[in-house]
């Protein structure tokens, strides 16, 4: 029932309760009927509040409702606008890539047609491209164990390839400019005990001594004898005793499980990256 209808049953019942007193002909019956009416309207008034209240709560509980509605769908928009952001940039990517596949199909195609030609040339061709093609198959791990593997037989791991990236190392990657000594092959004997010891690469900056140990084929068991000679640095240069030790363990490719035991003991694996050796697990120690 709406509030205009309320108003005008109201001034209807005004005037007809006017009336009644103005004419005093009325019988008593119809104004016991009249206050039937008032009684009934009454208990319609009672009845219309309650409703109107519950609607007014149903209507709380809607807005509510609705509010934490548009707060999702909001957030679902920012969602949404984010998602579509990178899906573009995505797309881009993935476009550029398909430019770069595009032309280097272009080239590679335009390689086979010139390497069909050559094949059919010579038979002698044939046999160096499927050398190369067998080469090229080799894995880059597989190259460094394998350079690993000439550079220690050689015997110059150390001076050719560990000990010209130190100081750059030691520079860029810890923070160290100053270097106030730089040693290589540190063969040293401890006179009092007879015991002998060599130290790959020692660098000094200030407080803190780098110690290098580097192997060509990284085992976890050359890591745990790189830390007790640690042990035994101060029995064979006294001078680096109160220094803060950094140890270093370095080769060309350090395998997975050895990469992991460096790292738990608080070594810094050292291996070759695409062109330069560079630090295997810096953020994880740091």
């Amino acid at each position: 029932m709406s509030d205009t209808v309320v108003a005008k049953r109201v001034d209807r019942l005004e005037e007809l309760v006017k009336q009644i007193a103005y004419e005093h002909t009325k019988t008593e019956m119809e104004l016991r009927s009249l206050s039937r009416e008032m009684k009934e309207f009454k208990e319609e008034m009672r009845a219309y509040r309650e409703d109107t209240q519950a609607f007014k709560n149903e209507m709380r509980a809607y807005r509510d409702d609705t509010q934490a509605f548009k707060d999702e769908m909001r957030l679902y928009r920012d969602d949404t606008q984010a998602f579509k952001d990178e899906m573009r940039l995505y797309r881009d990517d993935t476009q550029a890539f398909k430019d770069e596949m595009r032309a280097y199909r272009d080239d590679t195609q335009a390689f086979k047609d010139e390497m069909r030609f050559y094949r059919a040339d010579t038979q002698v061709f044939k046999q160096e491209m499927k050398e190369f093609k067998e080469e090229m198959k080799a894995s880059k791990k597989e190259n460094d164990r394998r350079w690993g593997d000439l550079v220690n037989k050689l015997g110059t791991l150390v001076e050719d390839i560990v000990a010209p990236s130190l100081p750059r190392i030691v520079r860029e990657d810890f923070g160290f400019l100053e270097i106030d000594r730089f040693i290589i092959n540190a063969r040293v004997r401890d006179k009092k005990q007879g015991a002998r010891a060599e130290f790959d690469v020692l660098i000094l900056s200030g407080d803190t001594l780098f110690v290098n140990e580097t192997k060509s084929k990284p085992k976890i068991e050359y890591v745990d004898g790189f830390m007790k000679k640690l042990e035994q640095l101060p029995m064979f240069f006294p001078e680096y005793a109160n220094k803060t030790i950094v140890p270093l363990f370095s080769s060309l490719y350090i395998p997975e499980d050895v990469l992991t035991y460096l790292t738990r003991q608080k070594i810094y694996a050292l291996a070759m990256g695409e062109d330069v050796m560079e630090v295997l697990n810096m953020e994880e120690i740091t």
